[in-house]
């Protein structure tokens, strides 16, 4: 059990990695002096170019938390929550979930909306038989070999997490005051 528990944690890890990859695609900018103004001016961004497309969307945001904690040990926070290996913050600062991890840069945030978010999963098509994590997305197979009394395990995904539009995803800076 807890060799499978690590190898869907590297697997979740390597997905949430090529996403942060995606994310740096993104082609709206802002920026703000504190982490907080800068959260704040990205969601601004990201609220214009929506309402200039006439779409709506939920905004979710993603924070290095090194960024998130200076503010956090001034704040009163009992909204952490945590679902596919993400740790976030669910409505921080009243405009939308903030998620925490080291793939984002520190000194940066970015904006996108949640519907801007696509998993593509191949491996639930696919036919194979496996037991799945908790997002049922991430495989584990374990296959008997009477001739030496083991096990082979495999874990698996088939899945792709990526935001769709890179022109609603925004880029905020952290700068400091002169």
């Amino acid at each position: 059990e807890k060799t499978d528990k690590k190898m869907i944690q590297d697997i979740q890890g390597g997905l949430r990695k090529d996403f942060f990859a995606f994310l740096k695609e993104g082609t709206g900018t802002a920026t703000g002096t504190t982490f907080q103004a800068a959260l704040a001016n990205t969601w601004g961004v990201l609220t214009n170019v929506l309402n200039e497309k006439d779409e709506n969307g939920t905004p979710v945001f993603f924070a290095n938390p090194l960024d998130v904690a200076e503010y956090l040990g001034a704040a009163t926070i009992n909204n952490v929550e945590t679902a596919f290996g993400f740790t976030y913050l669910k409505n921080f600062l009243g405009i939308g979930d903030c998620i925490l991890d080291a793939n984002q840069a520190k000194g940066t945030v970015c904006a996108t909306p949640k519907e801007n978010i696509n998993v593509f999963d191949a491996l639930g098509e696919a036919g194979f038989s496996y037991q799945f994590d908790e997002s049922g997305f991430i495989g584990v197979h374990h296959e008997p070999k009477y001739s030496n009394g083991t096990a082979e395990t495999y874990a698996d995904t088939g899945v792709l997490l990526f935001p769709e539009v890179a022109n609603y995803i925004v880029k905020g800076t952290i700068e400091e005051a002169i």
